[in-house]
């Protein structure tokens, strides 16, 4: 399977739980965008540090 195919796929399976949890609303799409902000968040701080955080570095993802 191409690299492409894997990312296609991903994004169908992605789109069909993103759309089924926002139609469902309430606690199901509150958790979505808790997970949504976390991981966007830790990929946000992973490509400001210009090295691999220890200790109290990983102290804002604990936080939130």
């Amino acid at each position: 399977m191409s690299n492409l195919q894997l990312r296609v796929i991903s994004a169908v399976v992605l789109a069909v739980v993103t759309l089924g949890l926002t139609w469902l609303g309430g606690l199901p799409f509150r958790l979505l965008c808790a997970a949504m902000t976390i991981l966007i968040f830790y990929e946000w701080t992973r490509m400001c540090r210009p090295v691999a955080a220890t200790g109290l570095g990983l102290l804002p993802e604990a936080l939130l």
